[in-house]
């Protein structure tokens, strides 16, 4: 095999290597293009906010408008009137156990702490005529109890520790 043979073999398998390339390229271009035509709005948005090169000004925007279908809304909380006496108790004692938990060991209790608290294993409320001593609001999302005596009366404006009429009363 001569040189001249030899450069010539190298040049058609390189002219090989590069027309597949192409028509890999070409594959991959046409794919885009239709991934592209087939976006909703959320999709084209997440790709307006997602692309390095678009303005970062409409970049903010498109990720402003996105962030709704993106992260779910707070639920709004079920109201502990709406709960029997002995889930109101149930709720009330596991805030309860928590807060003096945290009190005395200054730490968050450790997962199953509070097992016998859970609805299926929670027996009895205490026995007395009334409810509990305040309602808790066992929040599903954050995991939080919100005492419901904190809570704005309905037409009610809290800010700070006031009212919002200037008063500083909670009435």
């Amino acid at each position: 095999m001569t040189v001249a043979d030899s450069i010539k073999a190298q040049l058609d398998e390189a002219e090989f290597v590069i027309r597949e390339q192409m028509a890999r390229i070409e594959d991959l271009t046409a794919e885009v293009e239709r991934l592209k035509a087939g976006l909703d709005a959320h999709g084209t948005l997440q790709q307006i906010y997602r692309n390095p090169d678009t303005a970062e000004s409409n970049r903010i925007k498109a990720a402003n408008a996105a962030i709704g279908f993106e992260k779910g809304k707070v639920l709004s909380m079920s109201s502990p009137i709406n709960l029997d006496r002995r889930e109101r108790w149930r709720v009330y004692e596991m805030w309860a156990q928590r807060r003096e938990y945290i009190f005395e060991h200054r730490t968050i209790p450790p997962r199953g702490w509070n097992d016998h608290l859970q609805r299926d294993n929670y027996v009895e409320p205490p026995e007395s005529e009334g409810m509990p001593p305040v309602d808790v609001i066992e929040d599903p999302i954050s995991g939080f109890k919100i005492l419901s005596n904190l809570l704005p009366k309905p037409g009610q404006r809290r800010i700070g520790n006031g009212g919002g009429d200037g008063s500083g009363s909670n009435d």
